[in-house]
């Protein structure tokens, strides 16, 4: 699996686990205390993130940070 593969996969798996928990774009960007544009980006696999949105996007998830990069989407 190549990088792009893994962006693309990475943000399908924040958006399933969002959509899941019937949660808004909005909302998770508020409990994950990072912009909507981030949340938007990330879901759409056109930025890369870091170390401390992925922990928080984790927690606002409540899930941990492995569950998101799980392979099933």
């Amino acid at each position: 699996m190549d990088n792009r593969e893994s962006i693309v996969k990475f943000g399908l798996r924040v958006r399933k686990l969002r959509e899941d928990k019937n949660m808004t774009q909005q909302a998770l960007a508020d409990d994950a205390e990072v912009a909507k544009t981030t949340i938007q980006r990330i879901e759409l696999a056109r930025m890369v993130t870091n170390l401390d949105v992925i922990l928080s996007l984790a927690r606002a998830l409540d899930v941990s940070p492995e569950d998101l990069f799980k392979k099933e989407v």
